[in-house]
């Protein structure tokens, strides 16, 4: 627990939750307060999510990476978020390392 710390909470649908509940989720009796609340789902096309952050940034996203490699994910994941997505490589070695894909922070002009 640093300073970054999120709460994650995994649902239905990402879309059910307003930032107003999201917001909610950030402080709650009995934890410690988080900076960021995330809403997520597995879907066909990888992980979707809804966050409270207003700028979405890779920071935003890795904790959802993280805890999906927590839960043994491993491999290529895909994590969309309000029509932003990233391709992360989770690689479940001993380190747990959590790869991006340098296509992720340079993509080639069309």
């Amino acid at each position: 627990g640093g300073k970054c710390r999120t709460r994650i909470i995994e649902a239905p649908s990402e879309i059910n939750f307003s930032q107003e509940l999201l917001s909610r989720l950030r402080v709650v009796e009995g934890l410690p307060d988080a900076v960021r609340s995330i809403a997520y789902r597995r879907a066909s096309d990888g992980w979707r999510m809804a966050s409270t952050d207003k700028t979405l940034t890779v920071d935003s996203l890795l904790p959802l990476a993280g805890l999906l490699a927590h839960q043994g994910v491993r491999g290529d994941i895909r994590i969309v978020c309000r029509g932003s997505e990233l391709e992360l490589f989770l690689s479940g070695g001993s380190w747990g390392e959590i790869m991006l894909r340098a296509s992720a922070l340079f993509p080639r002009g069309g």
